[in-house]
């Protein structure tokens, strides 16, 4: 093998194994061969022409050829000359294609005859290699001072304005690949090594040139070959391919031919598939067990570096994870994954992934500018090989092993109503359906400011029943597996997905829906006045036509959403003068629903439904009766809600305070998927240890099913294990009504109970909230001791509220009958007293941010009191193990909390404009805010330029924002006394300890940043 620490380039590797075996076949296609003594020959006769023709270090030299053996003589002999090679795809437009000729200023075009008439219009040096006569060119190697960072090929990449960019990629990396590619094969001298990409793709350049300098044989196929799987699986067997490259749609198409073949491809040893996510296919498992002598190999590289890491999928591929990761990096690389403030985030932390070393392109040809933006300054360059980094735009993480994850592209994440969105999540979950082969889900505005989730699948081959029927599958199937804002809006169904030359599914060649594939179902017309003036006020709201909204269209199915929902429920209660309950209006969200609602409050002459007597829905089932005995050891523990904020610091302090096995309760498809869950919530906050792995025990379940989603037989074995239970899942959505609540909340609390009842007795400590207490005065603060009367829940503002409020009363009802039960109520979460990162998503950080977005905030009379998660989740654990579950309240609070108009004077003096305003004022100007004008109608952020503006409707009722900021003065007295004796404190609510929390969500671009800066001692130090 070559020495890389001398300079050397592409050419160098080939022209080695033509001096070692000048008879080996080097190239075949279709009956033709070509020697490495030949091969080298012919592209060195080539070579001199070029460089007649004024080829030299950096020239780009176009190639426009069909897959033929001049195809690859044309390649190697632009390397030998000097230049570098461009190549031209003939699938192309033309408009493309004369644009990359023109970009990359190349003076020469390598074609052949029956394809010179494609560009005789364009001022090219136009080459027909079939037409040459070179035959007088001498036929040794050129003696050529050549360079490792002379340019090797320019291959253009689409580019997000539309026009392609060129990717300038020296010989100095490309060795590196090669070198690297060649040691870790198995297929070496003489091994057969199908090309099978175009040349426009750079996996071409892998096939090809590690092929040639491992002294192999690179076998070529027509085009009509490479598309057909099944004429290309019968080749693969006959010529004997030991070797291929190929992308995952061609991998997942082979094997699914293979399964209908009775012979396969026995001399293949290596298949390696890169350029998309791999997705282990049952058909893949299939095929790979029928070759238990070939390896699987999933490589990463953006073109920009080309291949910097590999993962080989080893043992039983029954056990081979369904999105296997990419691996580690490959030698000479550099792999880092940065925050937005490029730090390094830690391990099973997601972020952006940054590339270095020595496979970095040159850049992008004649575009300073962007070369600028994509590969910059190295930020660690003391410890780099290399003084830049590629900004890849990939999210990745590290797993535990140190190989990475890759989580899909960051400008593929969509933002819809303030929620991030990873469509490959949906996707995820509609390729877990039978009716679903491979999907793809992406974002697309029906109407300016309108952003809606659009999902597009291709149905296997054995599916049944017609494209409604599979649509309408496919709708109930989602709702049962995906919250409501990440439901596609739009289903399509395609025969197939349009692809790119490289095999990528083409996103942009996607079609627009039609209207009737954004419904399932046939369509019905409104019959009365009252159902067409309700499509007019649905297609107000929603921003399509009404004419096109059926009677039994689901309000979700046509796009809305629980923000709108609010929104909708408010004009109709306007327009027909009655009061129709939100959770009236979600148990029938359509048009012929609605209206059958509107018109019994009309006959009946009430404005008003009869609400739903929330008080009897308080009733434990009879059949939850604790046994007599309780067994003392506590070595196994169950915890529900472990993925959510506070219960992810609850698990780790159950690790960290006890000896415990803790069953965690995960929501998931897979025991990998949950495993997943779990390190990514722990790694988020820098929890993650793990010596903890084998103490978490997953169990794959549900709150809102019976029996918690578990298999009966697994339910009875953990109630006969488990030895103790802290209940901390929760449905937490403060528009929901208590109905759409109830399932997860008080039913999945009446499971829990039931498991804690089972068998033998287990303690159950229950995580309420303090917004199980009814607000008695409208203004105001009211004091709440821990021994004080809940609810009732009739009272209470919220869904949510209730569906707590009933759910702590089930479970004082269990401690009743003799189960040994403890409460804890929280006030309002922020992030933990070192780290200080909050959840953006709360009340309190919305209402923050909202109110400066506006530069005012309200008068209101306000307490607020914020608690660090760590410091509730330690107090807990704590007491749990301390205190005997008596049925005891235990109020986690502050002790120290900070009047509202405190709050606002402490952002004033951090430098934020912020007028205070009566309520009403404050209001009005919101309602300004959530109204689409002349001006913004037609901006994407049309409704999300104030956070608060999709909610505007909840803050009508003043009451329930007051609750919601905090209303009470908690009385945590007795609480306090007990975690004194661990000397558990909670830090006193100051300016200094909210200013930590403002420069965390400055920091993280959730707040932006006031005029007048924090002061830098106050600010957080990078981590």
């Amino acid at each position: 093998m070559l020495d890389l620490t001398a300079k050397q380039t592409v050419q160098d590797f080939f022209e080695n194994q033509v001096s070692l075996y000048p008879d080996a076949v080097a190239v075949t296609f279709q009956g033709q061969e070509l020697t490495y003594a030949q091969l080298n020959q012919q592209s060195n006769q080539l070579a001199r022409l070029l460089r007649e023709k004024g080829v030299t270090a950096d020239v780009v030299v176009g190639v426009y050829l069909d897959r033929s053996l001049e195809m690859i003589i044309a390649l190697l002999a632009i390397l030998k000359a000097g230049g570098a090679y461009l190549p031209l795809d003939l699938s192309y437009p033309p408009d493309r294609l004369r644009y990359m000729i023109n970009h990359a200023q190349a003076p020469i075009l390598l074609t052949q005859q029956s394809l010179e008439t494609d560009f005789e219009d364009h001022p090219l040096d136009i080459l027909a290699i079939d037409q040459l006569a070179l035959a007088e060119y001498a036929q040794d190697n050129l003696d050529l001072d050549l360079q490792p960072t002379d340019l090797a090929y320019v291959i253009y990449t689409s580019g997000s304005t539309g026009q392609p960019k060129g990717v300038a990629m020296p010989h100095g990396p490309l060795c590196q690949l090669i070198d690297w590619q060649v040691k870790v094969s198995t297929v070496g001298l003489g091994g057969r090594t199908l090309q099978f990409t175009p040349i426009s793709f750079d996996v071409s350049f892998q096939e090809i040139f590690a092929t040639l300098a491992a002294g192999g044989t690179l076998v070529l196929v027509p085009d009509q070959l490479r598309r057909n799987p099944i004429d290309l699986m019968r080749f693969l067997r006959e010529a004997e391919i030991e070797r291929l490259f190929l992308p995952f749609v061609a991998l997942r198409q082979l094997s699914e031919i293979a399964e209908q073949e009775a012979e396969i491809p026995l001399a293949m040893k290596e298949i390696y598939t890169a350029g998309e996510q791999l997705r282990i296919t049952e058909a893949i498992v299939r095929w790979f067990e029928r070759m238990p002598h070939c390896t699987l190999h999933n490589h990463y590289g953006p073109s920009e570096t080309h291949v910097v890491t590999a993962q080989t999928l080893k043992g039983d591929p029954k056990h081979w994870p369904t999105l296997p990761p990419i691996g580690q990096p490959i030698t000479g690389t550099e792999v880092y994954i940065l925050n937005e403030r490029l730090q390094p985030v830690a391990p099973g932390v997601a972020g952006e992934l940054y590339l270095g070393g020595a496979c970095l392109a040159r850049g992008y040809l004649h575009r300073p500018d962007l070369t600028a933006e994509r590969f910059m300054v190295h930020p660690f360059s003391e410890k780099s090989s290399g003084d830049r980094l590629y900004k890849t735009g990939d999210l990745a993480r590290f797993l535990p092993d140190q190989s990475l994850e890759y989580l899909g592209r960051i400008d593929q994440q969509v933002k819809i109503r303030g929620f991030r969105i990873e469509p490959g999540e949906v996707e995820g979950v509609l390729e877990r359906h039978p009716e679903v082969q491979e999907a793809v889900v992406l974002a697309r505005e029906y109407v300016p400011g309108d952003k809606r989730l659009v999902a597009y699948f291709v149905a296997p081959a054995t599916a049944q029943g017609n494209e409604a029927t599979r649509v309408g599958q496919l709708r109930h199937y989602l709702r049962s597996q995906l919250p409501e804002y990440m439901l596609p809006s739009a289903i399509v169904s395609l025969d197939a997905f349009p692809m790119t030359p490289s095999g990528k599914i083409d996103r942009r060649a996607l079609p627009i829906p039609t209207w009737n594939q954004v419904k399932d179902g046939s369509y019905q017309a409104p019959r009365t006045p009252m159902e067409f003036q309700l499509t007019e006020i649905l297609g107000q709201l929603l921003r399509i036509k009404a004419e096109q909204i059926g009677i039994r269209d689901r309000f979700c199915d046509l796009g809305g959403h629980s923000l709108l929902a609010v929104q909708l429920v408010y004009q109709i209660n306007e327009t027909f003068q009655v009061q129709l309950p939100l959770e009236n209006f979600l148990a029938q969200p359509t048009v012929e629903g609605i209206a059958s609602q509107i018109q019994q409050l009309q006959d009946s002459g009430a404005q008003e439904i009869a609400p739903l007597d929330l008080e009897k829905e308080a009733i434990l089932d009879a059949c939850i009766v604790p046994p007599d005995s309780l067994t003392e050891p506590v070595p196994e523990i169950f915890l529900t809600g472990a993925t959510g904020f506070l219960g992810t610091y609850l698990l780790h302090e159950l690790l960290k305070q006890t000896r415990a096995d803790v069953h965690c309760l995960i929501r998931a498809s897979s025991f990998a998927e949950a495993q997943a869950r779990i390190e990514g919530c722990l790694n988020r906050y820098g929890l993650w240890q793990e010596s903890d792995r084998s103490r978490i025990k997953l169990v794959l379940g549900d709150l809102s099913q019976p029996r918690l989603g578990i298999e009966a037989e697994t339910f009875t074995r953990l109630a006969e294990k488990i030895d103790i239970i802290y209940h901390c899942g929760a449905w937490v959505n403060m528009i929901y009504p208590y109905l759409t609540l109830k399932a997860s909340n008080v039913l999945g609390t009446q499971e829990v109970l039931r498991l804690a009842s089972q068998t033998r007795i287990k303690p159950l400590h229950y995580i309420s909230t303090v917004d199980v207490f009814a607000l008695q005065a409208a203004d105001q603060i009211q004091r709440i001791r821990e021994t004080d009367q809940i609810g009732p829940a009739s009272a209470l503002a919220s869904g949510y509220a209730q569906s707590k409020c009933i759910a702590e009363q089930l479970v004082v009802a269990a401690g009743d009958r003799g189960l040994p039960v403890s409460l804890y109520r929280f006030s309002n979460l922020i992030g933990d007293a070192t780290q200080g990162e909050s959840p953006i998503n709360s009340f309190v950080s919305k209402m923050l941010k909202g109110c400066i977005q506006l530069k005012m905030a309200p008068t209101l009379e306000v307490l607020l009191n914020l608690v660090p998660v760590d410091y509730v989740a330690q107090a807990i654990v704590f007491l749990g193990q301390t205190v005997k579950p008596v049925g005891t309240a235990f109020h986690i609070a502050n002790p120290h909390p900070m009047d509202w108009s405190e709050f606002m004077e402490i952002l004033r003096q951090t430098g934020y404009d912020l007028a205070t305003v009566s309520y009403e004022a404050w209001y009005g100007e919101l309602c300004k805010a959530a109204t689409p004008t002349a001006e913004n109608a037609s901006t994407e952020n049309a409704f999300t330029d104030n956070v608060l503006a999709p909610m505007a409707m909840i803050f009508a009722n003043q009451p329930f924002v007051r609750k919601s900021l905090g209303a009470f003065e908690l009385d945590c007295q007795k609480t306090q006394e007990i975690l004194a004796q661990k000397a558990i404190a909670c830090p006193p609510l100051n300016a200094e300890f909210l200013q930590r929390y403002l420069s965390q969500f400055i920091a993280a671009g959730y707040l932006p940043a006031p005029a007048s800066p924090v002061p830098p001692s106050l600010m957080p130090t990078p981590s």
